[in-house]
């Protein structure tokens, strides 16, 4: 994976871009405006972006350069689509977790250099790990029977189980839906934690009481 040294940020409020699924946004501010005029004149493996979330707070000072989250999700913009008066309908896959730290822009936009950050150990073996994540495919298989024909969105996102860590990812990125609980996952770097707070989360979704009417997992 060729991360470059400097990425820039689309920082956002109240919102959390997680790995391994994508997602789409409206990109309508000038500044935001120019980041993705720059990206397209690169090649479409080098569109890197990184989405961290703004800390509490950001409201008075939204158009300067309020503090955000530096451990975000880094992401490449898979496509671009102009919309109506030079704003641009972007999709963005998160790849890979990441400190961020905010260096001096020549931009309208704000950069950064991302230091990615791999999984800290588990410290269960293979076969604990296999019936964590088989707990969480129990739960999955539940929402699936109670969404009936909707819980179809499901079904890609489980259709390989090779990568554990990937999977969990995807699961996460399509079932949570809280901007703190999407952080608290991002924030996860073993496993079995990550595993934890999904398997929480879809008890929760599965409680009649506590999900939603109409709720339908996230397609992104």
């Amino acid at each position: 994976m060729n991360v470059p040294s400097i990425l820039p940020l689309f920082p956002l409020p109240d919102h959390v871009l997680l790995i391994g699924l994508p997602m789409s946004y409206r990109v309508f501010e000038p500044r935001y405006r120019a980041l993705v005029d720059d990206l397209i004149g690169l090649e479409p493996s080098q569109r890197w972006i990184a989405i961290p979330r703004l800390e509490d707070g950001w409201e008075g000072r939204y158009e300067g350069a309020p503090p955000f989250r530096s451990l975000a999700a880094i992401g490449l913009v898979r496509t671009i689509r102009p919309a109506e008066n030079g704003q641009f309908n972007i999709r963005v896959e998160g790849v890979q977790r990441c400190q961020l730290e905010e260096l001096p822009s020549q931009h309208p936009y704000r950069v950064a250099r991302p230091l990615p950050l791999s999984d800290l150990p588990s410290g269960l073996s293979d076969d604990e790990i296999g019936v964590e994540v088989d707990e969480v495919l129990d739960l999955i298989d539940a929402l699936r029977e109670r969404l009936g024909p909707r819980g179809d969105v499901i079904k890609p996102l489980i259709a390989d189980q090779d990568d554990r860590p990937a999977l969990i990812d995807r699961l996460g990125a399509a079932v949570i839906a809280e901007a703190d609980v999407r952080q608290e996952f991002l924030e996860c770097r073993r496993l079995p934690v990550r595993i934890e707070l999904i398997k929480r989360v879809l008890v929760n979704l599965l409680t009649p009481r506590s999900r939603p009417a109409g709720w339908d997992p996230s397609a992104n």
